[in-house]
């Protein structure tokens, strides 16, 4: 049986799987300043890498039938549980191993010492690729064995998240919220898949009593779905272009429109602008916050009518009576960023003019919230500047 070595580290580590070999070096060694990898799987590689980044680039692209190649040697290790291990790995399933102690007890190691019991149990677990991780479990194990390593395996995700990423405990209780929203969902459809099997109507004890109430799913129909859930999150996060064009289509989602700032003999220019009628459209699709809206004008008017001393907005003032009493007021901000640009040609720090607007019709309580300051343009500084002079230099 051919094996793999990882030269990384000092004992020249075996592994019997390229797959591991590559999620221990994930594990251990992507973040070490002296990486130096050569990838030697076969007469065409040869390669010396000096960063992770472009060792596991050439990975997925010369080789990615070799990490997913599944462990030949454990093929013939069988698992048999006695009839009594079944019946308590069935209990503790409906009880979500919440009440055994022992389990607790094994939870509460593993917790202790992560990355000991990886090694020892030889399963590393790649944090940066789960779907490499759970092609390299054994479909071998028992049932709370299996749970407790798809529970290691999320603890390193949230630890990935937290301590490289550095995304707040909110973050990730958000995160965690989703998926277990998205597990909601998927129990939702394969109860609707589920049908009443017509050979197990009775069972198959003495009892002659008919079963009520029992569903099961074909195994078929659970690949089936599973299939269409992962084709789903798949088509969302393919690609950024995928992404945009999912968010139009069911967020109705408005991408920036571009236009030329350039004379047609001159090196082309472009701003970014969001049409303000779909954003507001957009807005005010929300019941509640139309409702307030206009209980905020309403009230303004009140209070001006009770104290004539009083101007709350434009309307109160000498120009406001011209005004359409259904009219929305509208007020822009111009703000100057800087954007820097470290690689390429243009290594320079780029001056952006931003564009905003706010409805001065909503509560004070929601003015200073970024939820309602919406984006309306952007462009390079010096193209309003000189877009500007040019027109006041036309006017006088």
């Amino acid at each position: 049986m051919s094996s793999f070595c990882c030269s990384l580290c000092p004992t020249n580590r075996r592994f019997d799987s390229f797959a591991k070999m590559f999620q221990h070096i994930t594990l251990y060694h992507q973040n070490e300043p002296n990486f130096n990898i050569t990838c030697d799987l076969n007469n065409a590689c040869g390669v010396l890498y000096k960063t992770y980044s472009a060792y596991k680039a050439h990975v997925y692209r010369q080789h990615i039938t070799e990490l997913h190649l599944k462990n030949k040697s454990n093929n013939n290790s069988n698992i048999t549980s006695s009839e009594s291990e079944q019946q308590e790995i069935m209990n503790n399933s409906s009880m979500g191993l919440g009440t055994n102690n022992d389990d607790d007890d094994i939870l509460d190691s593993i917790d202790d010492d992560i990355q000991a019991t990886l090694i020892d149990d030889d399963c590393e677990t790649n944090i940066f690729n789960s779907a490499s991780f759970f092609d390299s479990i054994n479909t071998d194990e028992s049932i709370p064995k299996l749970l407790l390593l798809i529970k290691r395996s999320y603890m390193l995700f949230i630890l990935k998240l937290r301590e490289e990423y550095l995304l707040p405990q909110g973050v990730t209780n958000i995160i965690s919220t989703y998926i277990i929203t998205l597990i909601r969902h998927l129990e939702i459809l394969l109860n609707k898949k589920a049908v009443l099997p017509s050979a197990y109507i009775y069972s198959s004890s003495s009892s002659s009593v008919p079963k009520q109430n029992q569903k099961i799913i074909e195994i078929y129909q659970l690949h089936e779905t599973l299939d269409d859930l992962s084709n789903i999150i798949e088509s969302i996060s393919k690609n950024n272009y995928q992404f945009i064009k999912n968010c139009e289509k069911y967020l109705n989602y408005d991408s920036p429109e571009q236009v030329i700032l350039s004379s047609p003999d001159e090196p082309i220019e472009h701003a970014y602008f969001i049409p303000i009628d779909r954003t507001i459209s957009s807005m005010l699709n929300s019941q509640p916050l139309l409702s307030e809206i206009l209980e905020n004008i309403q009230q303004q008017r009140i209070s001006v009518e009770n104290d004539s001393d009083l101007m709350l907005s434009i309307r109160d003032g000498y120009y406001g009576n011209r005004f359409d009493e259904d009219s929305l007021l509208i007020q822009l901000y111009l703000d100057d960023i800087g954007l820097t640009n470290p690689l390429g040609a243009k290594r320079d720090q780029h001056k952006m003019t931003m564009v905003y607007f706010c409805l001065e019709d909503i509560p004070d309580k929601y003015r200073s919230k970024l939820n309602f300051i919406q984006l309306v343009a952007v462009c390079e500084s010096k193209h309003l500047k000189v877009n500007s002079l040019m027109i006041h230099s036309i006017m006088y």
